[in-house]
């Protein structure tokens, strides 16, 4: 009496294997594109995917640096009250610090077919459009 039951257990074991690998595969195979926004009640993590890779790559310390700058900057930015300008120029002014005085630092840190490019965009930021000169007067009389 107990051999026909454990064989139903059996099939009815079987069954189930076999219908949590058809939704499985179904997942993996029905795979829409990614377009997830990350949550967390911490608003200074990470939003997007983007961001998320960018903190995980290593970089030199002195564009680590830059990089925290630029992002609190972009996070003040997000605030919907009457924004801190005072706090942003603070951090314009950091990052342009660390860039003039480190600029053979974190060229240095550049593979070599890149490092003519990255010193053409050092160039750019420091002394083009987004100059130091042109960014500082915007954030100090807001």
């Amino acid at each position: 009496a107990s051999s026909p039951s454990t064989a139903e257990e059996g099939v009815l074991e079987l069954l189930k294997s076999a219908v949590a690998a058809i939704a499985i595969i179904a997942q993996i195979s029905v795979a829409l594109p990614a377009n997830a926004v990350l949550y967390s009640p911490d608003t200074n993590v990470p939003r997007t995917g983007e961001l998320a890779l960018r903190r995980a790559i290593p970089a030199n310390p002195s564009m680590k640096t830059i990089q925290n700058s630029l992002e609190d900057i972009s996070y003040l930015l997000r605030i919907p009250q009457r924004k801190p300008y005072g706090s942003m120029e603070g951090d314009v002014k950091k990052a342009m610090q660390i860039a003039t005085e480190n600029k053979e630092a974190m060229l240095a840190s550049m593979p070599a077919e890149l490092k003519e490019k990255g010193s053409e965009l050092y160039i750019t930021l420091l002394e083009g459009k987004v100059s130091r000169v042109n960014l500082e007067p915007l954030v100090s009389r807001n």
